[in-house]
């Protein structure tokens, strides 16, 4: 085990650990997900959809003969029993303080593979803005935040205006124009922040993770 380090992306910072050994074994199985809803149309139509998500979970004995587990979903990196292999570690941000694999490095075969930019920053809740991320849960919640704040912010300054401008303004027009207004300021507030800071996220993250060797490199500078 290398002694943990920590890098900052997007504004987040991750500390990150790695884990050396040989793989002992390994599983690999797919799960079905199946969702079905009703159309409430003539004939009441039942629309099932699906998903498969492929697991993979291997086991690896440490130079000190402890073992770890590693499990991954729509991730499988190709590793075999007896490889020798690497594991990079983060947390920090929306993981809520647990260890996540990153990216895996097989020093049998050479062959190096990290996990997609989208998985990291829902893992650890980046591409928000910094100010609404400074103790993030989730990233989830994170979006519920934004779309409160919008809501109670943008409609009453449309209002206010209209109010100023000299427009009549009764009961059901207020209703309609703070649900219209709510809607055209989510649209500006994703233009103008939510998709710069996820594009920035995802950029930071293909620069550091784009190869294992950088997340280890990163991991042993100290």
């Amino acid at each position: 085990m290398s002694y943990p380090t920590s890098i900052t992306l997007s504004g987040i910072k991750l500390e990150l650990r790695s884990e050396r050994g040989v793989v002992v074994s390994q599983d690999k199985f797919s799960e079905t997900h199946i969702r079905s809803r009703v159309n409430h149309e003539p004939g009441q139509r039942v629309e099932i959809e699906s998903d498969v998500v492929c697991n993979h979970h291997f086991w690896i004995r440490k130079e000190d003969a402890k073992e770890m587990e590693f499990r991954f979903a729509d991730f499988s990196p190709s590793v075999r029993n007896g490889h020798d292999v690497e594991v990079v570690l983060a947390r920090g941000g929306a993981s809520e303080g647990n260890w996540y694999p990153v990216s895996v490095m097989n020093h049998s075969t050479g062959n190096e593979y990290s996990l997609p930019a989208k998985f990291i920053c829902e893992r650890f809740g980046l591409g928000q803005p910094k100010w609404l991320m400074s103790n993030p849960k989730s990233n989830s919640a994170a979006n519920r935040i934004q779309m409160l704040l919008v809501f109670l912010i943008f409609p009453p300054i449309v209002l206010i205006w209209m109010t100023l401008s000299g427009s009549n303004i009764d009961a059901l027009t207020a209703v309609f124009t703070w649900f219209m207004s709510w809607i055209l300021g989510l649209c500006i507030y994703g233009v103008f922040v939510s998709i710069p800071s996820n594009m920035a996220a995802h950029k930071a993250i293909r620069s550091e993770f784009s190869s294992p060797y950088n997340a280890l490199n990163a991991v042993r500078t100290e």
